[in-house]
Formats: C-alpha cells, structure tokens, sequence
C-alpha cells in the first residue's frame, strides 16, 4: 500500500505466515502487511500529524484518544494471533517509511524467528490475586496464636493495661497480616510457575489505577501450552481453597499477546 507524505507506518505484530485479516477489515483503515523474507508485519498507515513524536507526547494524556487506540491496538493483534503465533509491539511503535520497517525486520530476523519458534503452540496468561484486609485481619484474630494470645492477655488485664494491649494488639495484627500477604503471594507464585512453561512477576498495580476495591498482591504473567488452561485454572482452584478464610481473591484472563515473554514488546516507538 502507497504511504503518502503526511503518513507513518504503525506497527501491531510480526508473524510467520501470511495473516488473515479479513475480520478487521471494516475496523481499521489502511491495514495490511508486509512481508521481509519469512516474516509478515502487519501494519496500517497512520496520520503523522496524530502520531508523530511531539503529537504522540499529547495524545497520550488524553484518555478518551488514547483508551480508543490501545484498544485497536489489541484488537488487531488478538484477532491475528487467533490463526497463528505473533510476536507483539508495543502501543505505538510507528516507522518513518518501508525502508526502515525492513531494515528493523532484517536486524532483528534471527531473534524473531528463535521467538516465533519458541511461542507457536503456546499462550500467555495472567493472574491477579487480590487481598481485602479486613477478612485477613478477621481470620489472624481467629487462627494466629500470637494474636489469641493477646486478645487473652487484655481479657484478664485492668481496664489501663489492657488499652496500651490492645494498641500493641493492633500493631501486632498489621505487622502479621503484612508478613502473610508477602507468604501468600509468593506462594501463589509459585504454585502457578509449576504449572506454566514459564512465568513473569510484574509489579502490583496501585487502588487508585485499578477498578478493585481490595488490595493487589500478585500481578503475575504464565505461558502455557495452548488449549491447556484447564490446568493453570486446576492450580488456581486449589489456591482458592486453600485460602478461602484469608480473604483472597483470584482474577485469571487470557490468552492474550505474549507481551511478557517478548524482548520486542518493549521497543523504541519511533523508527527513523
């Protein structure tokens, strides 16, 4: 397809065969693909005006442009990795021209093609575990000994002791349920590890950003043999139950772009 003057060529992903993208067709415009060697781009001609690297830099704040076009984004490469492997870009990888597009292509032939390999027949999960305190600070009263040990203590103390207890009994619960969240969550970790292929631990994500009312311990990445979820979803299911009185909360989606396991998901998002 001609790019014009005014025009940069976007970057979704990069795969082995020939995409078929007649189901985004009437979504996006100018999309279609180029091939270098083996490897096919998909891409679509986009305004530079809009995305060029100062228009980016605004853009980006705006929060209506920008959930518009990350969604596109994703649309685009979850419908063609429902045919085959892809390696992901990130938002907004943009190329000046063709010639430049190829050049990334053929510099990067041989770590693409080692990943395409190492994804085909594989997909990415992820898995957050959420925490609400106030259950896990319900069961600590309950089942920690050092805890009923206090609560006992300030039963039998005077009316003045028993005060200055129950302000220790209040740092005692938070220190502990602060110790139990790093316990819990490494061992969602690792549990979940011994069911993928592989596995990513991300950063947990703050309240203020997420739609949850309780508290993220776990933000964790897997890949796992396509069309064997049931396994990874068998392991989740044990730690829902081993964890049911704790106040736990597991959220699995998937499959998604192989975004953690791909070096390339994090490039540059100009190219001259």
């Amino acid at each position: 397809m001609t790019l014009s003057d005014h025009e940069l060529i976007y970057l979704y992903c990069v795969t082995e065969a020939t995409p078929d993208m007649r189901d985004l067709a009437a979504r996006v415009d100018n999309l279609y693909w180029i091939a270098h060697r083996d490897l096919c781009a998909v891409v679509s001609n986009v305004p530079e005006l809009e995305f060029n690297e100062d228009a980016l830099h605004q853009n980006v704040n705006d929060a209506e442009w920008l959930k518009l076009k990350v969604l596109l984004h994703e649309a685009v490469i979850e419908s063609v990795m429902q045919h085959q492997t892809v390696v992901p870009f990130k938002f907004a990888t943009i190329f000046r021209n063709q010639n430049s597009l190829t050049t990334c292509l053929e510099q990067n032939y041989d770590p693409m093609k080692t990943m395409l390999l190492n994804l085909k027949g594989r997909e990415e999960w992820g898995v957050k575990v959420y925490c609400d305190r106030r259950k896990l600070s319900a069961a600590l009263i309950d089942e920690d000994e050092p805890v009923i040990s206090l609560d006992q203590e300030i039963a039998a103390a005077t009316p003045g002791k028993a005060f200055f207890l129950k302000k220790q009994r209040e740092d005692l619960v938070r220190t502990t349920a602060g110790r139990k969240l790093i316990e819990f969550s490494q061992d969602c970790f690792d549990r979940l590890s011994a069911s993928s292929l592989k596995a990513r631990l991300n950063a947990c994500l703050p309240g203020e950003v997420t739609p949850q009312k309780e508290e993220m311990i776990l933000n964790a990445a897997f890949l796992i043999e396509a069309l064997k979820h049931s396994v990874l979803k068998g392991a989740i299911y044990k730690l829902k139950a081993d964890y049911e009185g704790q106040g736990l909360r597991f959220d699995c989606t998937g499959p998604w772009p192989p975004y953690n396991f791909c070096q390339f998901s994090k490039e540059s998002p100009i190219h001259a």
